[in-house]
């Protein structure tokens, strides 16, 4: 689909760094849009991978929060089988006493922290979720001629507990980390 608030839309997140995947949602996972962090710090990727379109709402733009305190906002196009994914991006910035706090509560090995703190200081933050998101139903709504779309947020960390998420997911140092 080509349309211009599209195109600034796609321009204006690649400028602040921003990663936009355009997607038909089918096999998509949080390990195949976060920048690779999965699949170096666990021994295996998400097992969520799934049909992502069968279960959106019209309308809606969905906005992830994950047990590594990354953010994902996403949403179909509307009558199409197309998804735009925006992120990872993180909501505050991380001191290195946050990405401490984040690997003690999830138990990821220390010898990890140099690949992390790389990754969270790399990751754009913004700090301003609210506009955020305003932009982003105005956008919604100029781009597809609808009425603004409802947002709905969705922490993880509330569908299952941390036992569960650790049992899921062994760390593991490589050998050059």
């Amino acid at each position: 689909m080509e349309h211009p608030v599209l195109s600034f839309l796609l321009n204006y997140f690649s400028d602040m760094h921003l990663q936009c995947t355009l997607t038909d949602g089918v096999g998509i996972d949080l390990s195949s849009l976060d920048l690779g962090l999965r699949n170096s710090i666990l021994n295996r990727t998400d097992a969520t991978s799934s049909d992502v379109l069968s279960m959106l709402e019209e309308n809606t733009i969905y906005q992830i929060t994950d047990y590594y305190e990354c953010g994902y906002s996403f949403f179909q196009f509307p009558n199409e089988h197309q998804i735009l994914f925006i992120g990872p991006y993180l909501t505050k910035e991380f001191s290195d006493s946050d990405i401490y706090d984040l690997m003690n509560r999830i138990q990821i090995p220390s010898e990890l922290f140099p690949q992390l703190h790389d990754y969270f200081y790399a990751l754009p933050c913004i700090s301003e979720k609210f506009s955020f998101s305003s932009m982003l139903r105005h956008l919604y709504a100029s781009i597809f001629s609808t009425e603004l779309p409802t947002l709905h947020p969705i922490d993880l960390k509330k569908f299952e507990s941390t036992e569960e998420f650790l049992e899921k997911n062994k760390f593991h140092v490589p050998d050059d980390p």
